[in-house]
C-alpha cells in the first residue's frame, strides 16, 4: 500500500508524513503499535522534516503493510488493510488509524 500519509508528532518513522517502517501493525482499538518515540522528541521529528522537505511525492511513497487487528473495520481483511489511503495521526492519548470504518 503507498497511499498512507502519517502525521505523528513524535515518531523515529516518520519522514515529512511518509512512514519508513515497512510493516506497521494497528491493534484491535486502531492503536498504531509501531510508533517509536524520537530520542529528542518533536525537535528532532521537525529537522527531519526540514531534512526532507518536499522531496517526496504522496504517488511515490513507500511500499507499506499495515497488519490491522481491528477486526471489526471495514478495510480489514485477513488482518491486513485494504484501504487506498490510510491516515495515521495523532488523537488524543495516542497515535491511532483514522481511515477505521466501522458499520454501526
Amino acid at each position: 500500500m503507498s497511499g498512507l500519509k502519517c502525521t505523528t508528532h513524535n515518531c523515529e518513522h516518520n519522514t515529512n508524513c511518509h512512514c519508513n517502517a515497512g510493516v506497521i501493525c494497528i491493534n484491535k482499538n486502531g492503536v498504531c503499535k509501531t510508533k517509536v518515540k524520537r530520542e529528542y522528541g518533536m525537535l528532532e521529528q521537525e529537522k527531519a522534516n526540514i531534512e526532507a522537505a518536499k522531496d517526496f511525492d504522496f504517488d511515490d511513497n513507500c511500499e507499506v503493510f499495515i497488519q490491522c487487528d481491528s477486526t471489526k473495520c471495514n478495510y480489514n481483511h485477513n488482518n491486513a488493510c485494504c484501504s487506498q489511503i490510510v491516515n495515521v495521526c495523532d488523537g488524543v492519548m495516542r497515535t491511532k488509524c483514522f481511515t477505521k470504518k466501522v458499520n454501526k
